[in-house]
């Protein structure tokens, strides 16, 4: 209820136990392969996050893959907000040869607002059925992505 707690302080407090947990992140199950996959193919990978950049960026490095994105794309605030805007900025909004693999239905509006083809996976942040209501595939292993992209 943001009438009793405003999002914005909601928002530090989410940060700081995120930021406390850190150290003990991990990569989703076929991060790896799939990731490694699409680079032998020659497909950029852009990260494109609602996260604040630095925090992002850390936590790139924790997991040791910050090198393996040919961009990375965050916010310059911890709000989560403007992500849809922010893909729009940087890539327009006729992406028809993009394909964004995300875990949030805000992830399957940002591909729709970028013209962009949409592939969620059902272990992240948002539950199977929320996923299946935006009308993209949703996968259950990340590898399932492969057959669809390739």
């Amino acid at each position: 209820d943001f009438d009793k707690e405003p999002y914005e302080v909601l928002a530090v407090e989410w940060v700081e136990l995120f930021v406390a947990g850190e150290k003990s992140l991990t990569l989703c199950p076929g991060f790896t392969e799939v990731q490694k996959t699409l680079a032998d193919h020659g497909i950029r990978q852009i990260i494109l996050s609602s996260s604040e950049r630095e925090m992002l960026m850390r936590h790139l490095h924790i997991l040791g893959v910050a090198d393996a994105f040919d961009h990375v794309i965050g916010l310059d605030n911890i709000y989560a907000g403007g992500k849809a805007e922010t893909a729009k900025r940087r890539f327009g909004d006729n992406q028809a040869d993009a394909v964004m693999i995300g875990d949030t239905t805000h992830d399957a509006d940002t591909a729709r607002a970028m013209g962009a083809d949409c592939i969620l996976y059902s272990g992240g942040h948002c539950g199977r059925d929320a996923l299946l209501a935006c009308g993209f595939p949703v996968v259950d292993r990340l590898t399932d992505v492969l057959p669809l992209i390739l």
